[in-house]
């Protein structure tokens, strides 16, 4: 399994190759590391963030305004491809000589471009918008399950034929299924960019669904709901914790389903899936590193132009609303320590409070220095480990909270001491140094986030998967920076009202 960060917040992630989805956002492969070890940690110096340069933004909204644009010529030669108006939504001028392009093709198909020739590759990206949270009743997994016949074989290339024309290329192809995404990536040769271009068009439109694949694939993620959720304490109670959060909202969904569900799943199932999400107007193609622009604008065009152009599902799903009632519920496992998560709800991420939640998250959890990290772990030596995340995505989600304690430790006082200090929260908000700190720290964080191709990409293409600017990033650091303690305040008394708390206590089956 690679575990890949994804967020500014100090989040967890599965992003396997082809076999792992993500099956709950949050903190699972923390708690799996931690379930056993009570091990101490010793302060570190707080990090400073790096100084950003400004980002000039030259906007064209219309065909008439790109055309006229210095690019023009080249819109003017990709149109002339034969597959419509090309549109040059907009550019930007980058720090370090990077540049950005949005662009449009006329079947709807959006692609995003970073160009950045200190990178010697190009991290190759293709984003859906589709999720567990479009999975259908009683098919939970469909989402997840048709992300592996991603790589079995086309209508016109045989099995195994895709990973081949990869691995020769010395390329390992990735794929992640989430709540809101599925996501396609590698990091390739620039070299190889018109070949990958074609696999990746291809597959597109033109998988081969079947039974025999589908079985096949069946098989391998049932034993993944084995291992990830049903023999796996922290799996549990994440779904656990997510079922009690969204009784209502299909955030509730496992990405990786449920046996039953899976099991009902035949192959109209996968094609209904294929022929409503896959296809260019429900897809965005990311492109970050060392490509000459023409050179990739002419091969993207060139294999993604022909696509029909097709209109993606609505969207039946908002917000869930926020739940009045504490739920909880406690289950006995076969682990050492008492372990504690708790949720309320957070802002989906293109609300500007969004960030507001985050730098209250690095208030209460940053190591060393959050507030509530600091008294738990070290001030009354009660957990082996906590932390606190924050999920990015399209509708309201989940603020997760951790809390691993010591052998021999119940958490009835870990409890009571993140209640504390979320009601301080409420009422009188973070003291100056400990806003500054958080926000500054949350800012590195986000640029770190931005340092290798591959993490620039998912940062692209996760914040226009959610209908947020792609961009995001450099709004997402100024909303840091202007982020005040009532601000905090706010939000807190919003958001992190005891009525809305959910948890799930997991208590060694021994006691």
């Amino acid at each position: 399994m690679t575990m890949r960060w994804r967020s500014a917040t100090p989040s967890m992630s599965t992003a396997g190759s082809r076999s792992v989805p993500r099956l709950f956002p949050g903190l699972i492969a923390l708690l799996a590391l931690s379930l056993s070890v009570a091990c101490e940690t010793r302060p570190k110096p707080e990090p400073k963030p790096a100084a950003t340069e400004p980002v000039t933004a030259r906007t064209n909204s219309d065909r008439q305004t790109a055309a006229q644009s210095p690019r023009g010529e080249l819109l003017e030669s990709l149109s002339a491809q034969g597959f419509g108006s090309v549109l040059l939504v907009n550019q930007l001028e980058l720090p370090s000589r990077r540049r950005f392009w949005r662009f449009q093709l006329a079947n709807n198909l959006t692609i995003l471009l970073l160009q950045d020739h200190s990178l010697p590759v190009i991290a190759y990206q293709t984003w859906y918008r589709v999720g567990s949270r479009d999975d259908p009743a009683g098919k939970e997994g469909v989402t997840h399950l048709f992300e592996h016949l991603m790589f079995r074989r086309t209508v016109s290339r045989q099995e195994g034929e895709f990973d081949r024309e990869m691995e020769q290329r010395g390329i390992d192809p990735d794929a992640t299924a989430w709540l809101d995404t599925t996501t396609y990536a590698q990091l390739i040769p620039p070299k190889e960019l018109d070949t990958v271009a074609a696999l990746e068009a291809e597959r597109m439109t033109q998988i081969y669904i079947g039974q025999d694949v589908l079985d096949a694939e069946r098989a391998v993620v049932m034993r993944e709901r084995s291992y990830r959720v049903d023999n796996d304490p922290s799996g549990t109670m994440n779904e656990m914790l997510y079922a009690l959060a969204f009784p209502d909202h299909p955030y509730r969904n496992p990405s990786v389903g449920k046996r039953s569900s899976l099991a009902a799943i035949e192959v109209e199932d996968l094609r209904a899936i294929y022929d409503a999400y896959y296809q260019p107007a429900n897809a965005a193609v990311v492109l970050v590193g060392d490509f000459d622009l023409a050179k990739a604008m002419t091969s993207l065009v060139r294999h993604y132009g022909p696509l029909a152009a097709r209109t993606p599902p609505d969207d039946p799903h908002t917000d869930a609303p926020l739940l009045g009632g504490h739920n909880a519920q406690t289950l006995l496992m076969p682990i050492d320590t008492e372990v504690l998560m708790m949720g309320f709800p957070c802002p989906n991420g293109r609300d500007p409070d969004f960030e507001v939640m985050e730098v209250l998250n690095q208030v209460l959890f940053a190591e060393p220095h959050g507030s509530a990290f600091r008294e738990l772990r070290f001030e009354k030596e009660l957990v082996a480990s906590t932390q606190g995340w924050v999920g990015r995505f399209k509708d309201r989600s989940l603020f997760e909270i951790l809390a691993t304690m010591k052998q021999g430790v119940t958490h009835e006082e870990a409890r009571a001491i993140i209640l504390d200090k979320l009601t301080l929260l409420r009422t009188d908000g973070p003291d100056a140094v400990s806003l500054e700190r958080a926000k500054k720290r949350l800012e590195l964080n986000l640029l770190r986030g931005i340092q290798d191709p591959g993490g620039y990409a998912d940062e692209l293409g996760s914040s226009w998967a959610i209908g947020a600017e792609p961009m995001a990033v450099f709004q997402r650091t100024e909303r840091v920076r202007s982020v005040t303690k009532q601000d905090v305040i706010r939000v807190a008394q919003t958001y992190l009202q005891p009525r809305y708390l959910v948890e799930v206590l997991g208590k060694p089956a021994s006691q």
